[in-house]
């Protein structure tokens, strides 16, 4: 027997790969973190403009995204509330909450989201000074999970424009 071929020897060859591959991820995954956000904001904001008509794959997205107003709206009033700072605002940190939510009786939950959060991020667009668009968030589940998306409308708030799901 070739003294190569010992077991401690494969062992030791095979616990050396798994913790130098696993410090490999474990760097990857904690560098790429910031990119992976920056990705993840660009994602959203193109599904948003895209629903609405307004994505130009040629230009620069976050540029695009300037045109649009992003607000914090209160669900039983329909009034902007401007107590809550967007980058505060967690969409489901807020539906979990139960001092900023509402369970909803199953015979209205169709979505069968169980909460809905008190607040949510709408989307304006203007065009000229006037509204052109109203951008909404969406969701319930699909057939493997939760499916998110965006749902535009125009000012009549009646006509659909468009919807975008979100990638998961």
């Amino acid at each position: 027997m070739n003294n190569n071929d010992t077991i401690k020897k494969t062992l030791i060859v095979a616990v050396s790969l798994c913790l130098v591959c696993s410090a490999l991820i474990s760097f990857s995954a904690v560098e790429l973190r910031d990119r992976q956000e920056a990705n993840k904001t660009l994602d959203k904001q193109s599904k948003i403009l895209s629903a609405a008509g307004l994505l130009d794959e040629s230009s620069d997205i976050a540029k695009q995204f300037e045109s649009i107003d992003a607000r914090i709206v209160n669900l039983d009033t329909g009034k902007f509330d401007a107590t809550i700072k967007l980058e505060d605002y967690d969409e489901g940190a807020f539906s979990r909450n139960p001092a900023t939510s509402i369970e909803l009786p199953s015979k209205t939950d169709i979505a069968l989201i169980k909460r809905r959060e008190n607040f949510q991020t709408v989307y304006l667009h203007y065009d000229q000074n006037a509204l052109n668009a109203v951008i909404l968030p969406v969701r319930g589940y699909g057939l493997w999970g939760t499916m998110k998306g965006y749902l535009a409308l125009e000012p009549d708030l009646e006509t659909i424009i468009g919807l975008e799901f979100l990638s998961t």
